[in-house]
């Protein structure tokens, strides 16, 4: 699950006094339940300009959610600015959003995972991780690319590029 959090109020998001803001409940576009609303949940924050036209974005999640009245008040922690605003959220309207994450079971996810990358990822063995890894040099084109075989604490190995 991830919030989409987008607003055109002065001092959003980098500069709330505090780190603590409001939405109005009307700008909620999920149900407020306790399955939905979670303190430290991943979010994307946009600002939008007067225009309500995307202008930044950052990343980061919101804590110490709190419903009273018509508002609900949260802090904002911002981990990073956003250099490309993600192409499906551009057309967000004011307002806060959930984004719950398909479920994809294991088979269907492994169908399209290589066995060759599946076990280059998960293998704890350090002999079968950097032989995968020379192999994985040479499917690139590599081809004068020499593994040394005894190298603790050496390089794994070399390769020669011509000009």
């Amino acid at each position: 699950m991830k919030y989409v959090m987008v607003t055109h109020l002065e001092n959003h998001w980098d500069k709330i006094p505090n780190n603590i803001t409001s939405y109005k409940i009307k700008w909620i576009k999920f149900e407020l339940n306790k399955e939905n609303i979670k303190d430290y949940t991943p979010t994307i924050f946009i600002k939008l300009n007067v225009n309500k036209e995307p202008v930044k974005a950052w990343e980061g999640y919101v804590y110490n959610i709190k419903i009273k009245n018509d508002k609900v008040f949260f802090n904002v922690k911002l981990e990073r600015e956003i250099q490309h605003i993600p192409d499906e959220y551009i057309n967000y309207k004011e307002g806060w959003y959930i984004i719950k994450e398909e479920e994809i079971n294991i088979f269907n996810k492994l169908i399209y995972y290589p066995p060759f990358f599946y076990i280059l990822s998960t293998t704890e063995d350090y002999k079968e991780f950097e032989l995968y890894t020379y192999k994985l040099l040479k499917l690139l084109g590599i081809n004068n690319i020499f593994r040394y075989e005894k190298q603790r604490g050496q390089p794994d190995g070399f390769f020669i590029i011509k000009k």
